[in-house]
């Protein structure tokens, strides 16, 4: 596994997408090289916006994608609601391989 973590994607006061940049990945090779996988997080625990209950519903109405990978610098993973707007913050995880 190259690196794993977490950051907060914010949908600010309603938004059916909503993006964050993965920085400070030095060994990132890019596809096909290395590959990204992130995810709606509950287990992060609550934001300032939204508590687990609602990241789990969150969850399953994303649809989560990595999109320009710069190679020794990261990635941007974006999420897009399948439902209508999101609200607020959420928690993010993110691996790389």
């Amino acid at each position: 596994m190259g690196a794993q973590g977490s950051a907060i994607v914010d949908f600010s006061t309603g938004l059916d997408h909503a993006e964050v940049a993965v920085t400070g990945q030095a060994t990132y090779a890019g596809p096909p090289t290395n590959l990204v996988e992130a995810w709606l997080d509950p287990q992060q625990g609550d934001t300032t916006d939204n508590t687990v209950d609602a990241h789990i519903i969150a969850a399953a109405l994303t649809t989560a994608y990595c999109k320009l990978p710069v190679a020794a610098t990261g990635f941007t993973i974006g999420l897009a609601s399948n439902a209508g707007m999101l609200y607020g913050k959420y928690n993010v995880s993110w691996v790389w391989n």
